[in-house]
């Protein structure tokens, strides 16, 4: 979940972090393959607020190519390299 937060106490319980995320906050993914999403704004199930109210979502989608070889995810780590090339090899 990447607006809910849940934290786990000294007795390891569930503790759910209310207002953990601001209003406009974003998530930015990158897709090298083709991949299939799942989107709910179904609140979590730990969120104690007494009223059901699913928030809204905004989704911006678009197709920018292969990642060029100066791409900063390819110099990341020697694994994205690899991914990378590996999706280039199967797409190109």
């Amino acid at each position: 979940n990447f607006f809910s937060k849940v934290a786990v106490d000294d007795e390891g319980r569930f503790q759910f972090a209310p207002g953990h995320a601001a209003a406009g906050a974003m998530v930015e993914l990158r897709f090298d393959m083709d991949t299939l999403i799942a989107i709910s704004t179904a609140p979590h199930p730990l969120d104690p607020a007494a009223e059901y109210a699913p928030k809204k979502v905004g989704l911006a989608a678009w197709k920018s190519g292969p990642a060029p070889a100066d791409d900063a995810c390819r110099a990341f780590r020697p694994e994205c390299a690899r991914a990378l090339h590996n999706a280039d090899l199967y797409y190109l």
